[in-house]
């Protein structure tokens, strides 16, 4: 679906709920662009523990498989900058190159992981953070490089009409009419409309 196919849905959902058609492409853009990350977050949520949405979000899913750098506070992967959030973190170690897997921890609770469960080459299990642009493997073995399945961020959209260039939407399927009925539910609550807990019923299925 194009980005002016969407727009043109909006505003004939809008219309159909009686909602204001005044609604201009800036107000759309920025509503998709809002609403995007609010659909997001709920897949992502469930994505690990349920086929349909792990199928929903595979157009997202990227591979990075880099060597570590150093720095004063540890080993670390440098995240893209598409990163969204992680899926998987595996490492390969040692001179057998063992697969080693990364277990998430908080940044502020990591010298207290470390502690009671130090990195084992053994047990190939380790731990890592996330912190600003970086991703922190912490291992007391060598590590060859570090595979990283991680999210990307969705993209947003924008129309030659508000002062960039046309870019389109980038799901397909049902998810986009997902996406743009949460968009109708943010501008007919912005436009006051009287129907808006029909429309807030309907999108609760989505999400």
């Amino acid at each position: 679906m194009t980005v002016q196919e969407a727009y043109i849905y909006i505003k004939d959902r809008l219309n159909k709920f009686n909602a204001s058609k005044d609604i201009n492409e800036r107000q759309f853009v920025y509503a998709y662009n809002k609403m995007i990350f609010h659909w997001y977050e709920e897949r992502l949520k469930v994505a690990e523990s349920n086929q349909i949405r792990q199928e929903e979000l595979q157009q997202y899913l990227c591979n990075l498989c880099e060597k570590l750098r150093k720095d004063k506070t540890g080993t670390y992967l440098k995240l893209p900058d598409d990163y969204y959030t992680y899926s998987r973190v595996k490492g390969i170690c040692g001179d057998c190159d063992n697969v080693v897997i990364g277990r998430p921890a908080e940044e502020g609770n990591i010298n207290h992981y470390l502690q009671l469960y130090p990195p084992s080459l053994e047990w190939e299990e380790t731990w890592f953070t996330v912190r600003k642009d970086r991703l922190y493997f912490y291992t007391d073995f060598e590590c060859k490089e570090v595979e990283l399945i991680y999210y990307k961020c969705p993209r947003l959209i924008d129309m030659d009409c508000v002062g960039g260039e046309n870019i389109d939407p980038d799901l397909d399927k049902a998810s986009i009419h997902e996406v743009l009925d949460l968009v109708v539910l943010l501008l007919s609550g912005d436009s006051q409309d009287p129907r808006y807990q029909t429309i807030s019923n309907l999108i609760k299925t989505f999400t």
